[in-house]
Order: C-alpha cells, then structure tokens, then sequence
C-alpha cells in the first residue's frame, strides 16, 4: 500500500498475520521463520509487486531483515552470471555482470520506453541493499608455492580442492606435479589449471536456475 502522505509503501497482510507494518524493523515480520516454516519449507526468494498498469519489479530487499543482502535468500535466487572484461595487453578491466533474474525475467515487465517516475526514484532509494561481503583473498600471480595456497586459487587447483560439483574434464592434461607430504606419505599430486574444471550439478539443481537438461 502507497501512502501519498508519507509518499512511502506499507506492506499490508489482512489474511495470515493481520497486521500492517508502519515501521522498517517490522517489514521483516512478514518473512517465513520460526519452527513451522522450517518444517514446512517456506523459504521467501522472491517478492515481486505488480502495479495497476502491468509494470513489476523485485522488492525482496524491503523485507529482509535489516536489508541485508542475501540474507536469507541466499542459494535461492537465480544465479548472477560473471564475465571478466580484458583490455588489449590481457588484463582484467572490469567483471562485466548479469543478473538472470533482475536484467532477463523482470526486464519483460518494464515497456521499452517506460520513464520512471517520482515514486519510482523513491522506491530504487528504498531498495538499495546492504551487502556484507568478506574482503576478498589476494593470491599471488604464477604457480602456489604450498599446497594451501592451491584452495581457491583463480588459475590452479588441486583434484583435493574440487568441490562436490566439480571434476575434471576428460582427457584433459595436468600442467605439472606438485610435491606434497613427508617420507612415506610424499607423493606427487597433479595441478591441473581452473579452465579445465566443469561444474556438474544435478537435473534438479539446473532446473533451479532455470535450464533443462539437453539430451545428445
């Protein structure tokens, strides 16, 4: 509900929890939580507000608690799609990204010539997230020089470190041998680079994001 007093938008639920939520902190009320969601598996992913003249957009952020982002939903929502951007001389410019669900699916909801307008600019204030994120771990350049510096690593990796998802491609080559353990545990373990990895999900989890398995 839109009050064009306080020109802000108050969620109003007169079905479930009978309430109307005039204070931020309380938006978040509206999430499933508690044992009984737990056991009946509601999870909120998406809030989607529809307007009168067919337009639409993402307002999960409104209810998350605190505003922070993902919050609860994280591992629900369509994935965010990375692609590095190099210049001339190999180096990495920017990382070019794409929100399937924001840039794709909530794109068809807004006409081609549409202008926002003043309530509009309100509400993309309003639904500015708070993100926490950890600072990011600087690797150094070239091959690791210890079998701990091979976790993670954006070049190289060792088959211990792939995740449950991951495995090498067949017939791929290791680019060399790394030395790990003492005496009668030492023994060579391959370093293969990250390009030669493919992730391997489930048919379930690649309907989550939306693809269907192509048979060949």
């Amino acid at each position: 509900m839109y009050s064009t007093g306080a020109e802000t938008w108050y969620p109003v639920d007169p079905v479930v929890l009978k309430m109307n939520a005039f204070e931020a902190d309380t938006f978040c009320q509206f999430e499933p939580r508690g044992k009984a969601a737990i056991d009946s598996r509601q999870q909120m992913s998406y809030i989607v507000a529809y307007n009168a003249d067919g337009t639409a957009r993402d307002v999960t952020i409104r209810y998350l608690t605190k505003k922070v982002y993902p919050g609860k939903t994280k591992g629900f929502r369509l994935p965010v799609f990375e692609d590095d951007v190099y210049d001339n001389d190999g180096n990495v410019l920017f990382v070019d990204k794409y929100d399937l669900f924001r840039d794709g699916i909530m794109k068809c909801y807004v006409p081609k010539f549409y202008k926002k307008t003043a309530e509009d600019k309100k509400e993309d204030d309003d639904l500015i997230p708070v993100i926490l994120e950890k600072p990011a771990k600087i690797h150094k350049k070239g091959m690791p020089d210890s079998v701990a510096a091979f976790k993670n690593h954006p070049e190289y990796v060792l088959e211990r470190f792939l995740k449950r998802e991951e495995a090498i491609l067949p017939g791929e080559k290791h680019v060399q041998t790394f030395p790990t353990g003492k005496g009668e545990k030492a023994k060579d373990e391959k370093v293969y680079r990250r390009e030669s990895l493919v992730v391997c999900k489930a048919v379930e989890n690649w309907h989550k994001e939306g693809r269907v398995i192509k048979v060949c």
